[in-house]
């Protein structure tokens, strides 16, 4: 009798490790599997082999859980007969039932799934091993499923993460905040320049020919610190003048120097332009403020780098805006 129970804990122990491996790396998503590589966790190379061909990897381990279980099963009856003989055979293969349901299926697959970032860890590397042992088998099988077709499963989608998002702040993982400007910069794409500009009428600029003293009035009255100067209208922009360098030269009693003199080069974009592209722009060409031109040719409004930004964060104000 102890042979017979020595035999059905091994197969039951086998069974057990199989179903807690093949619940482990069906539950581990892709962000933990790239989490832990990034971590350099011991054994996550193996996890990320494993998942990255997981019809493999899940072949593997049903082929050798029914190997364990019919095996096993044989194994257990023929030494019941030889034994005991037809007497307790129902009574042993009842209980060999019973005792893979319960702690080779239920049990393994609940642990596995609730502890899927370890158990993956643990049993990654012995599926690869056994995927190699077990391969002249497998790969006739990965042929004939081939030929059923190839079905396609998006991971990593931007409605994917939005719901990671939401999970994340349920759960406390991630602050109000943190969630909100996620979500905020998906929609960047979706805000154009037109959205976000200073429409033309309201655009507070100078003519290029105007000069320091001319101009320091106004834009001390003003909140901005950069302001477009234009040739003959505003279609005409000839650059773009910072306050602090006109103010400083009317400092010095510099109050006759032209606003051309201190124009630097102004960059212009479509209305159709989107914010993530405008905040690209904005770091790459080191500015702040680009004209919103239609068709490349009409004015229709100025956009800067704080507009961008109020799409991320929510509205900026500093010392000189009007409180609400």
């Amino acid at each position: 009798m102890t042979a017979v129970i020595i035999l059905i804990i091994v197969v039951i122990i086998l069974s057990g490790i199989s179903s807690g491996a093949e619940a482990a790396i069906i539950s581990i998503n892709p962000a933990e599997v790239e989490s832990m590589t990034q971590d350099k966790k011991y054994g996550s190379k193996a996890v990320a082999i494993v998942t990255r061909n997981l019809s493999r990897s899940v072949t593997t381990i049903l082929i050798l859980n029914n190997i364990v279980n019919i095996v096993g099963s044989i194994m257990v009856g023929r030494m019941v007969m030889d034994l005991y003989g037809d007497a307790m055979l129902s009574i042993i293969t009842t209980a060999l039932t019973f005792g893979i349901i319960i702690f080779a299926e239920i049990i393994p697959k609940s642990l596995a799934t609730k502890y899927a970032w370890t158990a993956s860890l643990i049993f990654s590397p012995w599926i690869l091993t056994i995927t190699a042992i077990l391969y002249p088998i497998i790969w006739p099988i990965e042929k004939m499923l081939l030929l059923l077709g190839k079905g396609e499963r998006k991971v990593g989608t931007e409605d994917q993460i939005r719901s990671m998002v939401r999970l994340g702040r349920k759960e406390g993982y991630i602050e109000q905040d943190e969630g909100q400007l996620i979500h905020r910069a998906f929609n960047l794409n979706d805000a154009k320049a037109k959205n976000l500009m200073t429409k033309r009428e309201d655009i507070v600029a100078f003519k290029a020919s105007e000069t320091s003293g001319e101009s320091s009035t106004k834009m001390i009255d003003n909140t901005h610190s950069r302001f477009p100067i234009y040739g003959e209208s505003l279609d005409d922009i000839r650059g773009i003048v910072l306050e602090t360098e006109v103010l400083a030269a009317c400092t010095k009693n510099e109050y006759s120097e032209k606003l051309s003199d201190f124009a630097r080069p102004a960059l212009f974009v479509d209305d159709d332009t989107a914010a993530d592209d405008l905040l690209i722009l904005f770091r790459n060409e080191r500015s702040h403020m680009a004209i919103v031109q239609e068709k490349g040719k009409f004015t229709v409004g100025i956009v800067t780098l704080e507009d961008v930004l109020e799409e991320l964060v929510g509205e900026i104000e500093d010392e000189r805006d009007p409180k609400a």
